[in-house]
């Protein structure tokens, strides 16, 4: 681990501006959900929800990283990951 005071030093980035970098981890899995989603013809409603609720979870926890709240980083990853296997099943609801 560096410390955040050569963090920019080292890589040009402050603290909040590695955050977008760590996204890009979490990308071809919204990617991935929103086509089985999308190909399983999920409810568009529910579909709508999980990708919105997704990217919301995702803003707020750059938010959370930015003002090192390590708790509510982590309830909001867990909740932008529950959007993206909301995703995943919504199939399961669609009409028959």
């Amino acid at each position: 681990m560096i410390d955040v005071e050569d963090l920019f030093r080292i890589t040009g980035y402050l603290k909040g501006g590695c955050s977008p970098l760590g996204a890009k981890k979490a990308l071809p899995v919204f990617i991935a959900a929103l086509f089985v989603a999308v190909w399983t013809e999920g409810p568009q409603t529910m579909v709508d929800g999980f990708s919105v609720g997704f990217v919301l979870f995702r803003v707020l926890y750059v938010l959370a990283y930015i003002t090192n709240q390590a708790t509510l980083r982590s309830a909001v990853w867990s909740l932008a990951y529950l959007c993206a296997i909301g995703l995943f099943v919504s199939g399961f609801w669609a009409p028959a």
